[in-house]
Order: structure tokens, then C-alpha cells, then sequence
């Protein structure tokens, strides 16, 4: 199996290997002129912030700096999506290989663009691992402002009221929050002025009862703190395999507290106990993109959260029980949590189907049209 731009553990099997093509799909280009940058397809975006950085320029990079272009590729909401949209909303051109060994080079279609030119660069962005490997990207960028975070510990009670609070807030201003060992919670606030809500995250700390874990002010997302439940600090082996489900949800509104109910019995029935529940908040720029644009198809969605299970490796058993765990969840949560963010693709487990028809529901016939044309050999994952 081949893939680009999308995250896999299928791989992790006897029989099966990493060929990793990344080091010659490296390259970064700004253009100062069009606030463009062209990178590879193997560049991470740590590597794309730090060389815009150098340009006082910025990208809208998700809660970690390490992975690749399959953040792009795949979607990618960051806590800037609700300002700028999501990374898929701000690719202006496409390079790669159809899975059938056609070369293309697609822009971001127009008024004078062809229909099957606007069917193709839908796919691509958000499918694009079904149908191609994608070598080059020209991104836009943005304007490098100060960044202002909370990263704090509370209580369900604490979450509730912020979950409730956050629904209202301005595009600015973003909530992401894990719940693990324990509840932490990392709130953004992108600065447009110097005395831009100075005292906003104070007023959170005392009215919300918080205990800061850190905050400041940054000049990137890179450098964000990383949003973890505190399981580093339980001693456990670091040698782990992992399974991770992404939603959509609309706003939670007052059913916040019963969905916080069920993830509080979810977490307390873990089977390891890395397990954990988070979230980010959506909204804002990626509300107002035309459902057309991209194959992320759930623009009305306020919350994306996702269930991360473990088990430690070689460990059959251990693997089903958290698997079903992991499924478990799902289907607890998904009266309130509908939507399907195809971040991470499961070809390789039972529900791969069931993902991808929650994933681009009324669409994926076209999808499915696509490649086969584009893929008729089925060379790339499977829809």
C-alpha cells in the first residue's frame, strides 16, 4: 500500500514497512511578493513555520509541530481555523501523481474553471491520499502576530462553563482541551493590538478557578506548549501503539453537560490508561468556505474532538481491548458528535467503510467516481 498525506498505523504489522520518501520533497520557497510558500511534500510544519518565521510571515499549523504535509492534506484545523479557515483552505496549487502514473498540477479553481477541474480540486484537498501522491504545494501565508496562551488544569465544572463561554467567543479567540489523567485546557487569543484583551485570560483564571500549567505570548503556533493529559508523568513505557478516531460536532449548548457525563464514564472505563478524550474548536472562517470547496464536508461543525487509544505492542489481546474501547466511544458519542474528520485512515480495521461514509456522506459516490478514474488499480487506500 502507498499513501500521501494521510496517517496510518498500518504499517505497525509483520509484513508490512515504512518506505519513507520524504528527504527529497524538503524544499520550502517563499515568495515575498504573493505571500506564497511552495514546500514538498515531506516538509513538516515545524520546518514551514520556521522558515516563514524568517519572513515574519505564519502558516495555520494544527496543536503539534511535528507532523507532515498530511495535516494539510487531510484538512488541518488549527486554533487559527477560526481566523483564517482550515490548511486546506489556503492551498493555491497542487503537484503530484494520480494513482494511475498521470502527472498533474491543479490550481485553486475560478469563475472560468471547468467542472471536472472544481471536482478535481475537491478531492484533492481532503482526499487527496485516496487518489494521489502530491509532491508540491503552494500555501498562502499570513501576517506573523503575537499569539497569547493559557494552559491551564480544571475541573468537568470548569469545562462545561468554558465549552458554553467559548461557543460565543470572537474568531480570535480558541479553546482545545484534553481530558486524560486529568482535565487541561489551552486557550489562543491571536492579537490584532498591543493592549489586544490584556487581561482576558486573567479574568478566565479567577472566574474558572484555573490552575495555570503555563501561558504567555508567543510568535508562532510552533511554540505552543504540547496539550497533553499528564500521562508522561505516570512512569509508563513509552513504547506504545495507538488508534485515533476524529469527530465533528455542532454546538454543544446545554447538552455540554450531559456530553461531558458520557466522556467522564468513557474515561473512567479506559482500557489503558493513556487513553484520553480531546477537542478543538472549529468555527468562524471554516463556517463561511462553500461546502463545495474542499472535501471537508462538515463546515457547520463548532468541535472537532477525537479518542486516542493505546496498547502496549505485540499484545493481541490488549490490542482488541482497546480497539473496542476505542469504537465504544465512537458510537457513545455519536448522537452529539455526527461528523466524521478524516485525519487518520483505518483501511486496515473493520470500520475503514463506516468512517468513510460518515466522512463525505452524500459526496462519495462523486468520490468514488473519481478514482476510478484517477486510481483504477486501487494502488492507494481504498474508499
Amino acid at each position: 500500500m502507498v499513501c500521501s498525506g494521510g496517517t496510518s498505523t498500518s504499517c505497525a504489522a509483520n509484513g508490512r514497512y515504512t518506505l519513507d520518501l520524504r528527504r527529497n520533497f524538503q524544499t520550502i520557497k517563499v515568495n515575498q511578493h504573493e505571500n506564497i510558500v511552495e514546500i514538498g511534500g515531506g516538509t513538516s510544519m515545524a520546518a514551514l513555520s520556521e522558515k516563514l518565521r524568517m519572513f515574519s510571515r505564519g502558516f495555520p499549523i494544527g496543536l503539534s509541530p511535528l507532523v507532515g504535509c498530511g495535516y494539510i492534506l487531510t484538512g488541518g484545523v488549527s486554533p487559527l481555523s477560526r481566523i483564517y479557515g482550515l490548511a486546506v483552505d489556503n492551498i493555491e496549487e497542487i503537484s503530484g501523481i494520480w494513482g494511475n502514473g498521470e502527472k498533474f498540477q491543479c490550481q485553486r479553481p475560478d469563475n472560468s474553471s471547468r467542472p471536472d477541474q472544481n471536482k478535481e480540486w475537491r478531492a484533492l484537498c481532503g482526499a487527496a491520499p485516496f487518489l494521489s501522491i502530491v509532491t508540491n504545494l503552494k500555501l498562502k501565508t499570513f501576517p506573523l502576530k503575537t499569539i497569547r496562551f493559557l494552559y491551564a488544569q480544571t475541573s468537568k465544572r470548569g469545562l462545561e462553563a468554558l465549552i458554553r463561554l467559548s461557543e460565543e467567543w470572537s474568531e480570535n479567540l480558541s479553546l482545545n482541551w484534553i481530558w486524560g489523567q486529568e482535565i487541561r485546557i489551552l486557550c489562543t487569543d491571536y492579537c490584532d493590538s498591543v493592549d489586544h484583551r490584556l487581561h482576558f485570560f486573567e479574568d478566565l483564571v479567577t472566574t474558572h478557578k484555573l490552575n495555570i500549567i503555563d501561558s504567555g505570548s508567543i510568535q508562532g503556533l510552533q511554540y505552543l506548549p504540547g496539550m497533553n493529559s499528564s500521562q508522561d508523568a505516570l512512569g509508563l513505557d513509552n513504547k506504545s501503539y495507538s488508534e485515533v478516531i476524529s469527530l465533528t460536532a455542532n454546538k454543544w449548548s446545554h447538552s455540554t453537560s450531559n456530553i461531558l457525563d458520557l466522556i467522564e464514564n468513557l474515561i473512567a472505563n479506559r482500557s489503558d490508561s493513556r487513553n484520553y478524550i480531546a477537542c478543538q474548536q472549529l468555527g468562524g472562517a471554516i463556517a463561511r468556505e462553500k461546502i463545495e470547496s474542499s472535501a471537508f464536508i462538515h463546515r457547520n461543525a463548532m468541535w472537532k474532538p477525537w479518542i486516542a487509544s493505546y496498547w502496549p505492542p505485540n499484545h493481541k489481546t490488549k490490542r482488541e481491548i482497546a480497539l473496542n474501547w476505542l469504537y465504544h466511544s465512537w458510537k457513545t458519542l455519536k448522537v452529539d458528535c455526527s461528523g466524521i474528520h478524516l485525519a487518520q485512515l483505518h483501511t486496515h480495521l473493520p470500520w475503514h467503510r463506516e468512517e468513510v461514509n460518515t466522512a463525505f456522506q452524500k459526496w462519495l459516490p462523486e468520490l468514488q467516481e473519481l478514482k476510478k478514474r484517477y486510481d483504477p488499480y486501487e494502488l492507494l487506500p481504498p474508499l
